[in-house]
């Protein structure tokens, strides 16, 4: 029989965590693994900049209410769902400030009932720890401490956490994908006549810095006329979308929420996929991109410049500078040598370091590691 791992998070239709979480629950890797899902209602929308601990408001008193309700009744029902799982083993997904202290019960409880706990971090650790009191760090400290494994998405946050937290409990495993199946064939023109911007935002357009991108495109336009910009998301993206002034909105195309299929369909059409993000962990929207050969310009936070090397494989700039962000789209747009550059070391970047299958095989050896008490390493350093 083979055994139980009870995966701890929300499963919504768009989201970095979602996104693992059914990667998790439709792959083969000798465990059967159960979910318990952590879903709160998405966001319908979010003040710019909304970020951190604010985001619980951002959407009005009414949405926090409901989400709280929702929280507690799973704090409630997680130890009988632990215990009728017959689940040896929890892998809790989560991210940054509301989400980690959530989290932080369910491995409470899970540790309370004697299971191995691995917690999987994925998300800004950098941000979300250095903005924390001293208070909250020797908690944060201790929450991870109390686990028996930790995986985290690149190796800047694994040396950040190893200041607290032994080496060995820390596996690196980078949010990845199935390359191949984005790829198009060799030859398709990626800067014609009308390029293409893409954003994509999710449920979370604010934080992912749509108001910077509508900013940045009458600086786009003053200089180079021909360019379309395409928007996808809800909330957010939508509000930014229907605020814009006519004349920007000429420019633009809304697509609201996407599918896969759709998803597919518009990196393939683009020529640029933008990602002007205050705040993220390892986003598969830019692997996603890179994948598909297109140039990414992206903000430097999170574990975003261990994908991204700017110049090399995209343009790097800093959260909220809005005329870097136009300076960057209009330089892929005039550099199509570039571009050309770009896209080749993307594909070849994703086939080596973001696999979907070597990070299953990563999980499934931190199962086994965790169950079995291990001490194999082979994939403690990603790049090795």
């Amino acid at each position: 029989m083979r055994r139980r791992v009870l995966l701890v998070g929300p499963l919504l239709k768009t989201g970095g965590i979602s996104r693992l979480i059914k990667d998790l629950l439709n792959a083969e890797i000798g465990y059967e693994i159960l979910l318990f899902n952590t879903a709160r209602i998405p966001k319908p929308n979010t003040s710019k900049g909304a970020v951190g601990y604010r985001t619980l408001f951002a959407a009005g008193v009414l949405w926090a209410m409901r989400n709280v309700l929702i929280v507690a009744w799973n704090i409630v029902r997680f130890p009988f769902r632990l215990l009728l799982s017959r689940a040896t083993l929890v892998h809790i997904a989560t991210s940054s400030h509301w989400s980690f202290w959530e989290n932080s019960i369910y491995l409470l409880w899970s540790k309370l009932m004697r299971r191995k706990v691995i917690l999987h971090y994925l998300s800004d650790f950098q941000k979300f720890y250095g903005s924390a009191t001293a208070f909250e760090k020797r908690i944060i400290q201790q929450v991870f401490k109390l686990t028996d494994s930790v995986i985290v998405l690149s190796d800047a946050v694994r040396q950040e956490i190893s200041r607290f937290l032994g080496e060995q409990a820390i596996v690196v495993v980078p949010s990845s994908i199935e390359a191949l199946t984005y790829q198009k064939s060799e030859g398709e023109k990626r800067i014609g006549e009308k390029p293409i911007v893409l954003f994509m935002g999710g449920n979370y357009g604010a934080r992912k810095g749509v108001h910077d991108l509508i900013s940045a495109i009458p600086l786009v336009k003053a200089e180079y006329s021909n360019v379309e910009f395409w928007l996808c998301g809800s909330g957010d993206v939508k509000a930014a979308y229907e605020s814009m002034e006519d004349g920007v909105r000429d420019t633009a195309k809304y697509f609201g929420l996407v599918d896969d299929a759709t998803k597919l369909q518009l990196l393939h059409m683009a020529s640029i996929y933008v990602l002007p993000s205050y705040s993220e962990g390892m986003p598969y929207g830019v692997i996603e991109a890179m994948a598909c050969g297109l140039p990414v310009i992206c903000t430097k936070v999170g574990s975003i410049p261990e994908v991204v090397t700017d110049g090399e494989n995209g343009l790097l700039i800093t959260p909220g500078d809005v005329n870097a962000l136009a300076k960057s789209i209009l330089k892929l747009v005039k550099d199509r040598s570039l571009v050309n550059k770009i896209a080749k070391a993307n594909r070849e970047k994703v086939l080596r370091f973001f696999s979907l299958t070597k990070a299953l095989d990563a999980i499934r050896m931190t199962y086994d590691n965790v169950l079995y008490e291990t001490t194999s390493t082979r994939f403690r350093n990603w790049g090795d």
